[in-house]
């Protein structure tokens, strides 16, 4: 959705608002299926300085991914604030530029996916006790008991330098 930005070109120096509803589309970030559960909610203001449009506001939009550990389903709402200069003329340095103002308007969609992927943490844990996949079956501990039984503790599986722990408890010279 492109947001007309006319007035504050016509006007410079006033603040105009504005408040959106963006579907975005379900994709893939880092690898994982990103699946948004709310349109994207912008609201602030826009206004005319320099060489270009200030846009500020808030954004805030629901999204559902996989937890890091389990793999199971996890509801995130992310929230942030936002301010972007927006120019009428392209950067020859960067052309992908998402801040350009095309026709008077601006597209708020890619920007608002932009917001919102940059908001993201890299994983999401559905608790802060998750107990993760067994490494060697596959079985969720959260649910049961692992059939292999040759599972580690969640604890140590988390811990990537547990071999060094273990040869600094015992009593040898190292």
């Amino acid at each position: 959705m492109r947001m007309d930005v006319s007035l504050a070109l016509k006007n410079p120096g006033h603040e105009f608002p504005f408040a959106l509803e963006l579907p975005l589309r379900d994709q893939e970030f880092a690898g994982e299926a990103i699946e948004f559960k709310s349109d994207a909610r912008l609201e602030g203001t826009y206004a005319m300085q320099g060489a270009g449009v200030v846009v500020r506001g808030e954004l805030s939009v629901k999204l559902s991914r996989q937890c890091s550990k389990c793999l199971g389903p996890v509801d995130t709402a992310v929230e942030c604030e936002f301010e972007d200069m927006f120019f009428k003329e392209p950067d020859p340095d960067e052309p992908n530029d998402l801040f350009i103002i095309e026709n008077y308007t601006i597209d708020m969609s890619a920007y608002a996916e932009s917001l919102v992927f940059l908001e993201l943490p890299m994983t999401a844990q559905c608790s802060p006790d998750c107990k993760g996949l067994c490494p060697v079956c596959g079985a969720n501990l959260n649910i049961s008991q692992c059939s292999c039984g040759k599972a580690d503790t969640p604890s140590d599986t988390r811990k990537p330098f547990a071999a060094l722990e273990d040869l600094l408890t015992r009593d040898e010279e190292v």
